[in-house]
């Protein structure tokens, strides 16, 4: 009974925790507005891009970092339900619930029932699960699917039907589509697949085809993404992947160091060398290993070692740590002696859901949505808005009259300058000045909205 209705808990409680604190827990912020904007203007106006001014958009989409596996069905739910945050995330918050089913599924099939229980609960009680996967991002929906097809695999495995091996690379694809992030796959799933034609398993017309039903996705992505139409904008993509943060030195050490510092990457450490040491003894062994844990092995190696080059925000190595977390409860059963080792994992499972529970209020955020309120009772639909690179300000206004300039850094930066358009009104942040034509309206949080003079 309890095995059968297990997946229906993890539906039930993820859908629980994640309704709670729904449009202010994780606050509504800088990224979510950037794909809630996308989503938005292909839901009013048909146009994939953001809006800079009333009819005028930017649709070189390159730096718009979650694809149309989260843009359009979040276009959609604005569609049919309107323009809010509530709806905006409404797409996060159908794959928190698929993935936590996709996760519990596909370590029953690796490691058995106990070992997917426990990885199950470890994931739904793990706090950051639901600050990054309830808001409008792409790390979850990526994950999805990358779990996705991991578990077509092992189904392609069991069954040997080629349909679910070309599923499998249609799926996988769709996760670096969802999330150019995901690319860290392609390594791993390319081993899996040369060792797989090596080995005899497919011939080469299999292989070619995965790749083939693989690439399908990206080049969507890329279609959306990339702006081919000038050198200049081809040129200004290379130069935003190879560097996005657009900084000048990395602090590898500095992010190394956060590993044995600070409690979050600790917790990972702790995990992931639990992982790795049981892995490494079952190769020692000559134990049969199932090829797909391979690939999630090299995707967590490249994920930590993407992070040391980035500017050391948890989000960038969040995805690794949800992977080692689910292979865990495995790894530490085939360490230790399997009561000790279950044991454990639920003295973590009781530590991690006190900590959520505790501490989930610790992300709440109402700014923006006590901004769209007073916006809504004082600012005219015929009055000029311009928001200073505040991209979820400008999705909460809705208001057609919009202007607005995008930062991204010194690099990069597009739309109407303050400096260039005197609006009836400009929103600004807590750093943000207005020129001497505006007067201060009012201050919520760290967002300040002025009035022309």
């Amino acid at each position: 009974m309890f095995q059968k209705y297990f997946s229906v808990f993890l539906v039930i409680f993820t859908a629980l925790v994640g309704l709670y604190g729904f449009q202010t827990i994780p606050g509504f912020w800088f990224d979510e507005g950037i794909m809630a904007q996308a989503a938005k203007n292909i839901a009013r106006y048909g146009v994939y891009g953001i809006q800079t001014a009333p009819g005028v958009f930017y649709t070189n989409n390159f730096w718009i970092t979650t694809g149309y596996p989260v843009v359009f069905p979040t276009a959609l739910f604005l569609k049919i339900f309107g323009i809010s945050v509530w709806a905006a995330r409404f797409t996060p918050f159908i794959y928190l619930i698929l993935f936590a089913v996709v996760s519990y599924f596909l370590i029953k099939k690796l490691y058995g029932f106990k070992a997917a229980v426990l990885a199950g609960l470890l994931l739904v009680t793990f706090s950051p699960f639901y600050g990054n996967g309830k808001a409008l991002l792409g790390e979850i929906p990526g994950l999805f699917w990358f779990v996705l097809g991991a578990l077509f695999y092992l189904i392609y495995e069991e069954k040997n039907k080629p349909a679910y091996f070309y599923v499998s690379g249609l799926v996988l694809g769709l996760s670096v589509a969802t999330k150019p992030y995901f690319i860290l796959i392609v390594p791993g799933v390319a081993l899996l697949t040369l060792f797989l034609w090596f080995r005899r398993c497919v011939d080469f017309r299999r292989f070619l085809g995965f790749w083939g039903v693989f690439s399908i996705p990206i080049l969507i992505w890329v279609f959306f993404a990339f702006d081919f139409s000038s050198l200049p904008n081809f040129g200004a993509t290379v130069s935003y992947f190879l560097n996005s943060y657009s900084a000048q030195t990395f602090d590898v050490f500095g992010n190394l160091f956060k590993f044995v510092s600070e409690s979050t990457p600790i917790h990972f450490t702790v995990l992931a060398l639990a992982v790795f040491v049981s892995f490494f003894i079952l190769l020692k062994n000559k134990k049969e290993i199932p090829p797909i844990t391979f690939v999630f092995l090299t995707f967590i190696i490249l994920a930590f070692l993407w992070y040391l080059k980035t500017p050391g925000w948890y989000r960038y190595f969040f995805p690794a740590h949800i992977i080692v977390l689910l292979f865990f409860p495995a790894s530490l059963r085939s360490l230790l002696n399997q009561f000790i080792a279950s044991a454990a994992v639920i003295l973590l499972i009781i530590f991690q859901a006190v900590f959520l529970f505790l501490n989930y209020g610790s992300l709440y955020g109402d700014e923006a949505m006590l901004l769209q309120k007073y916006a809504k009772e004082n600012i005219t639909e015929s009055s000029s808005v311009l928001v200073d690179s505040l991209p979820e300000v400008g999705f909460v206004l809705d208001n057609d009259n919009f202007y607005q300039r995008i930062f991204i850094s010194e690099k990069f930066e597009f739309g109407t300058s303050p400096a260039d358009f005197t609006a009836d009104y400009l929103v600004v942040g807590r750093s943000g000045e207005a020129g001497s034509g505006y007067v201060l309206d009012h201050e919520i949080g760290h967002y300040k909205l002025y009035r022309r003079k």
